[in-house]
């Protein structure tokens, strides 16, 4: 194990969510509370028609457009299926 990991502050699940749940969640996640740093668990999509994960690309999106820090899980906490965001420093 990395010596440097971190378990993040709060770790919320966004499975079954809307987008606009899942907006609603975020912001209040992200901004209303005091973590420096969160994992967000949204799935792979891969049970989608289209096998695109439609609430990932949603949340990358988000905190691109918020200017957080993200990198994909460790595979024993998600990998692909989750993300490790850094909110502040």
């Amino acid at each position: 194990m990395n010596r440097y990991y971190r378990e993040p502050d709060h770790i919320i699940d966004l499975h079954g969510c809307t987008r606009e749940e899942a907006r609603y969640m975020l912001d209040d996640v992200c901004f209303q509370y005091d973590f420096k740093t969160v994992r967000i668990i949204t799935g792979k999509g891969n049970h989608n028609p289209e096998g695109v994960g439609i609430l990932r690309s949603f949340v990358q999106q988000y905190l691109r457009g918020h200017n957080f820090s993200f990198r994909p899980a460790r595979i024993e906490h998600g990998g692909d299926g989750a993300f490790e965001v850094t909110l502040r420093t």
